[in-house]
């Protein structure tokens, strides 16, 4: 069976996803192997950094549109949807604090968010680094601008 190549209308991250998706549908076997060696290109700038998760976001988008029936797509649909829903009632529950329901909302939501916070905040206190409380914001930004190309991605032409 033909697989072809990388498809090379993803930009920014995705196409080696793509490939292997097609090998695996085309009934081959993906093999592992701890000897291989796989140079990342480290981002040196917040903005960069971004930037990059923005792409990687277009890539998978590009791959839910291309293939809406793999189970990546669904998960990375219901993903979304979580996420954005979450945005949506901390939001509201911070402008509306008063109610004592949504006061229970808000820590409901926030419980992963403070996780965060403590866990980042036990390796600043080992490390001893003034970076590591900023992780968490670090970490939302990334995972917002992830979510915002995949949006975009899947709302392009194929």
């Amino acid at each position: 069976m033909k697989i072809g190549y990388f498809d090379e209308n993803y930009k920014g991250g995705y196409e080696e996803f793509d490939y292997e998706y097609r090998i695996v549908k085309s009934g081959y076997d993906v093999l592992c192997t701890g000897e291989a060696i796989v140079w990342h290109k480290h981002r040196e700038t917040f903005s960069s950094l971004v930037n990059q998760y923005y792409l990687y976001g277009l890539g998978s988008g590009r791959f839910c549109k291309k293939y809406p029936h793999a189970s990546f797509t669904k998960w990375h649909k219901r993903n979304e949807l979580i996420l954005f829903s979450v945005l949506i009632l901390y939001i509201y529950s911070l402008i509306f604090i008063n109610n004592n329901i949504i006061f229970w909302l808000f820590v409901l939501l926030s419980t992963p968010i403070l996780y965060l916070i403590i866990y980042y905040f036990k390796l600043f206190f080992k490390k001893e680094s003034l970076y590591i409380p900023a992780y968490v914001f670090v970490d939302i930004v990334r995972i917002y601008s992830f979510y915002i190309g995949q949006m975009i991605g899947r709302s392009k032409k194929l």
